[in-house]
């Protein structure tokens, strides 16, 4: 059975000096006892069962056990023998009566320290012996404890008898092998010991010698020569650390005062390490250190040197002018040089160094852009080669890199040049067009927010064809202002409007905040033919996408044929849309001209049949006949309109004569519940045009605008403007969409509430004013209404 033993643990101070259990099934028994010794100062506990007694000596510490000869479950000595396996080291006496020398005997032999006899100085005897017994087993504690203590010692000493000699038996190994030099010398420098490895590389053939000083080892004599100086330092007190060169060869040398018990210098103590190899292999990469140095001021490259191991990165002066960080701002990793690339090439050129590295190759290059000091990208073509250990293990990778962003702009802006003038030619329309320009810029810059203007002389406004920003919708055609658009109209010149900039011409009145501000903005005029017709822009709002000076000279450089180009689209739609005329009025003539021969025949019938009839039913159907037939035919005059080359007689005229006899006539023929009002100004409105046709073009408009009217008002007024004189029709309470808009002036039949009209009138109305040398524009927004505004030269201008 395995014993339970609980640890000593010291007794607390100001406790008992002795604690008892007392273990008996007789209770009287126990208070004789518990009284006996508690009057000597003892701490004394009870049990009347053996399981109480195991319970109590396993709980609490006791230094006697006074076990009865009856317990209530079990008898003593079977209790006795319990606690002897359990608790052997705590004394134990047992009580037995007067009678009882045989019950005494076999508690001696179940593990009983003594016995004592329950006499009537049972109270007396009692705690002499515990007293007594406590002493005993102190004092054999003690005894144990110092045997055991001298012991340790012997042990100690032996053993540190061995590693001292085993310690010196190896630094005699040691040294005897070691490259090394250990010597000592007396307070004259008299050798005394010399000894390691080091000294079987030299002559020393009169080391035996006995006597000899350092002046016969170094054959010299003078003092202030090595390494006699150096000892001499050493007698003075001083730790000296130099090198020497001895016998063509080179230590590092270390000495030290040699000291007595007392601490009095009695000579001095050395070594020297042959470092040799060590500082030919130093001079070597100092010679080939100074030599990549010099070739890193020779070239205009970023030279670099990647230690893989360590990731420490090494780049020459050039880093510094290329990429613009002063020293102390760069941080020699390879992870710094990572953060740094292009977020767009960051993974492509991470992985192919990593491939090379990790698949054993030996040259790695790659083309990337790395971010500038100033926020700007430079465009590199990087070249290394990784360099191997002995065990073909990739150890550093040492390359050049080379700034190619002038190079690659060029490439770029010639690149463009070219795509904008395929783009004139195979964009089907003006949109198109707008979108591959701002496809080409984006490539030459960041270009995430980028708007073409254009400026219409005539009305004096801007508008905005093309569109696409982060913080706002396009601008609806607007009046020229003083926003940075037009500060580049007016000064013809490309402006880099920094927060700065913007604010200096906020302060000078040049210019005025429009729309969210921007971090940068750079705009370009749209110069064609000596003439500005517009503005190009690019802009930021994130303080990590910043435009320089040079992105501005690039944008200007492409302005001038992004100018031409949209001037040769517009001419080309021009030019179709001519021919788009004239096609229309070859097939509207021959229409016309066949259809008119049997409009001729029904209206002869008609007239023949009414002459024949008395129905009035009939009668009214063949009017019927004859108005949808009259009807037909005046859209075969439109037609036949289309298809003639109309002579145009310009004379001064005064305008408002043509539309006050235009609304004239149009008020007879308009339908209920829409009112006309006419606004013709008091001052004459000259201009050159053909009177009968200009009073065809106002009659159309205001029959279109008059027929899509809900309800209410349409105006009709004259404007006299700077660039002419403008004929206004305008619906205030009229939406026109966006696509009826678009094919407003093509031929086509729209619906006007009751019947039908013709959308002939305006194309022809169109015709007449671009004969005219004028313009013809709608326009519609909501909470503004719809309007016709034809723009027509005044009198006099050529």
């Amino acid at each position: 059975m395995a014993q339970t033993t609980r640890p000593e643990v010291p007794r607390p101070s100001g406790a008992p000096p002795f604690a008892v259990l007392v273990i008996d099934g007789n209770e009287e028994h126990q208070i004789l006892s518990v009284a006996a010794l508690t009057r000597r100062g003892g701490l004394v506990r009870t049990a009347a069962s053996g399981r109480q007694a195991l319970q109590l000596a396993m709980g609490q510490h006791f230094d006697v056990l006074v076990i009865g000869s009856k317990l209530r479950d079990s008898t003593g000595v079977e209790v006795l023998q319990l606690l002897a396996e359990r608790f052997p080291a705590i004394p134990k006496i047992f009580v037995v009566p007067p009678d009882g020398e045989e019950a005494a005997l076999q508690a001696l032999k179940s593990g009983a320290t003594s016995y004592i006899v329950k006499t009537p100085r049972y109270t007396e005897l009692l705690p002499a012996i515990v007293l007594e017994i406590v002493a005993e087993s102190k004092a054999r504690k003690q005894l144990a404890q110092s045997e055991q203590t001298q012991a340790k010692a012997v042990t100690e000493k032996r053993s540190a008898e061995e590693r001292l000699s085993q310690s010196e038996n190896r630094l005699r190994l040691i040294l005897q092998q070691a490259p090394v030099l250990l010597w000592s010398t007396d307070g004259d420098l008299h050798v005394t010991s010399a000894m390691g490895g080091g000294f079987r590389t030299l002559d020393t053939s009169r080391s035996q010698e006995r006597g000899l000083t350092l002046f016969d080892y170094f054959s010299v004599r003078d003092e202030d020569v090595e390494p006699i100086a150096s000892h001499r330092r050493a007698l003075g007190g001083e730790r000296v650390a130099t090198q020497i060169e001895w016998q063509g060869r080179t230590y590092d040398v270390h000495i030290e005062p040699l000291r007595s018990s007392e601490g009095a210098i009695i000579g001095t103590l050395g070594v020297a390490f042959d470092v040799s190899e060590r500082t030919r292999t130093e001079e070597t990469l100092r010679r080939s250190e100074e030599r990549f140095q010099l070739l890193g001021r020779a070239t205009s490259d970023v030279v670099w040197d990647w230690d893989l191991q360590t990731d420490g990165l090494w780049a020459n002066e050039n880093f510094s002018k290329v990429f613009g960080y002063p020293a102390e701002e760069i941080e020699p990793t390879g992870a710094w040089w990572t953060d740094h690339l292009h977020p767009e090439d960051r993974e492509r050129v991470v992985t192919s160094i990593d491939e090379v590295v990790r698949g054993g190759g030996s040259v790695w290059t790659s083309e990337y852009r790395f971010r500038r000091r100033d926020g700007t990208h430079a465009t590199v073509v990087d070249r290394g080669y990784v360099l191997h250990d002995s065990a073909g293990h990739p150890i550093r990778v040492i390359g050049s890199a080379m700034d190619v962003t002038k190079r690659r702009k060029t490439e770029a802006i010639q690149s463009a040049i070219y795509r904008i003038s395929e783009a004139a030619n195979s964009a089907k329309d003006l949109p198109e067009l707008y979108g591959q320009i701002h496809r080409v810029v984006g490539g030459l810059m960041p270009a995430t927010n980028f708007y073409i203007a254009l400026v219409d002389d005539r009305r004096e406004t801007l508008e905005f064809p093309y569109f696409v920003d982060e913080e706002e919708g396009a601008p609806r055609p607007q009046k020229l202002g003083r926003g940075l658009t037009e500060y580049v109209l007016r000064t013809g010149r490309a402006v880099l409007a920094s927060p700065e900039v913007f604010d200096r011409l906020i302060r000078d009145g040049e210019v005025v905040l429009v729309g969210p501000p921007s971090v940068d903005w750079v705009g370009a005029p749209l110069t064609s033919q000596g003439k500005t017709i517009g503005v190009i822009v690019v802009q930021s709002y994130a303080e990590g996408v910043r435009f320089s000076e040079e992105d501005r000279n690039v944008l200007n450089f492409v302005a001038e044929q992004i100018a031409n180009a949209i001037d040769r689209k517009r001419t080309q739609e021009r030019l179709l849309e001519r021919e788009r005329l004239a096609t229309m009025g070859q097939l509207a003539s021959f229409i016309g001209h066949e259809l008119n021969t049997p409009l001729t025949s029904i209206s002869l019938l008609a007239s023949a049949a009414r002459k024949r009839v008395k129905s009035s039913f009939v009668l009214e159907k063949l009017d019927k006949i004859d108005a949808e037939r009259r009807r037909a035919a005046e859209i075969i005059r439109a037609l036949l309109g289309l298809s003639k080359t109309r002579d145009i007689t310009m004379e001064p005229t005064d305008l408002r004569s043509i539309v006050r006899a235009a609304v004239e006539s149009e008020r007879q023929k308009m339908k209920p519940g829409v009112t006309l009002e006419v606004d013709l100004g008091e001052k004459e409105a000259r201009a050159r045009v053909d009177p009968p046709q200009i009073q065809e073009v106002v009659g159309a408009l205001l029959r279109y605008a008059v027929g899509s009217s809900a309800g209410g008002t349409v105006w009709v007024r004259i404007e006299v403007r700077p660039e002419g004189i403008a004929i206004v029709v305008s619906d205030p309470a009229g939406e026109w969409s966006e696509e009826v808009r678009a094919h407003l002036f093509e031929p086509y039949l729209v619906s006007k509430g009751e019947g039908y009209e013709t959308g002939l009138g305006l194309v022809l109305s169109k015709h007449v004013v671009t004969g005219h040398g004028g313009t013809i524009d709608v326009t519609s927004e909501p909470g503004v209404g719809s309007a016709f505004t034809v723009l027509l030269p005044r009198a006099g201008a050529e």
